[in-house]
């Protein structure tokens, strides 16, 4: 893995070839911490078809999520937060399109073969960029997390409307809830419609239960996800 430092000293981790080898196809994933994402199995699962291709991923930390956090614990810290009224996810998105913006301007990126992809709360923070900026094309969602604690990814369904969507979730997911997760997609396509966008290119997946809760999301999934990426940006 190598680090990226940036002007502002925020210091970003990314797989791939090496800045000199100039712009390349960028896929930007989150999951909890920067070494989680593109490191820690099963997280790093979706990368097994990205392998050795010319793209670059990147991540850094979610919020409240450092390097050894417990899952759980970074969720729970989320819920403080929230529950004093601190908005942690704006700052985390306008800090992150700041990266984006910089590695623009650095000819590290290829304008439209740029996507954001996340596990549940990283899908979460990953739908939240890709509303938030033109430059971020489409987004791969695993088990996302739709609705937290009030927060609800619907606000951002126009600017959703207008990306390329894949999305996985298993037909009884109790901790994201895959109904919700449903209607979450069902509105981005009620939107799309209203907005006149020709062939919405937005799909929804379920598979099998397993794990936790049904949170789980099998190898194949990651794998069947990785390879839509990379179809998408080779």
């Amino acid at each position: 893995m190598r680090t990226l430092s940036l002007s502002s000293g925020a210091k970003i981790s990314f797989l791939g070839p090496p800045l000199d080898v100039g712009p390349l196809p960028a896929l930007f994933y989150f999951t909890m911490s920067h070494k989680d994402s593109p490191l820690q199995d099963p997280y790093n699962q979706v990368l097994i078809p990205l392998h050795g291709a010319p793209i670059r991923i990147f991540s850094w930390d979610l919020p409240f999520h450092p390097v050894g956090v417990d899952q759980n614990e970074g969720l729970e810290a989320w819920k403080r937060a929230h529950d004093k009224n601190e908005d942690f996810l704006t700052p985390f998105v306008e800090e992150s399109i700041g990266y984006l913006n910089e590695l623009k301007e650095r000819g590290v990126l290829i304008p439209g073969a740029v996507t954001a992809a996340g596990l549940s709360r990283g899908a979460m923070a990953a739908f939240r960029m890709a509303s938030a900026t033109d430059l971020m094309d489409g987004v791969v969602a695993f088990a996302p997390l739709v609705q937290f604690h009030g927060l609800s990814l619907e606000n951002y369904a126009e600017p959703l409307a207008k990306k390329w969507i894949r999305g996985f979730v298993s037909f009884n997911d109790e901790r994201v809830q895959t109904e919700k997760v449903v209607h979450f997609f069902q509105k981005i396509g009620e939107v799309a419609k209203k907005q006149r966008v020709i062939n919405p290119d937005i799909q929804l997946l379920l598979y099998p239960s397993i794990g936790f809760k049904g949170h789980g999301t099998p190898e194949e999934i990651f794998i069947a996800g990785g390879q839509i990426l990379l179809k998408r940006l080779s």
